[in-house]
């Protein structure tokens, strides 16, 4: 099975519409939902890549990443600016033998 990365591209009201740190899952959708009027969505489907090329869950998720903020980039046209929002990895332990992390 490939994994296929999706940009989501809310234009000039991603940081209002975005989903960051601790907030729940329907305290966005409430949030969201409040909201009067519409907002755009471009959906850009990025090339899909084979999970096996890399050794775990979380190399993926980093691949994933890298692939998204490029194509964010070029979408936007203009360097990154720094993120509003400072949301620590969580924590973890390899456990042996894997890449399933065990809590610290």
């Amino acid at each position: 099975v490939m994994v296929q990365p999706v940009l989501l591209d809310y234009g000039a009201v991603a940081e209002e519409i975005g989903w960051i740190g601790d907030e729940s899952g329907l305290t966005n959708a409430k949030r969201i939902l409040a909201r009067k009027g519409s907002f755009p969505l471009r959906i850009h489907y990025l090339e899909p890549f084979l999970p096996a090329d890399f050794p775990g869950r979380k190399a993926i998720a980093a691949e994933s990443r890298r692939l998204i903020e490029a194509a964010l980039l070029e979408s936007l046209g203009k360097p990154l600016r720094p993120f509003a929002f400072d949301v620590a990895p969580v924590r973890y332990t390899p456990a042996r033998g894997g890449d399933s992390p065990a809590a610290s």
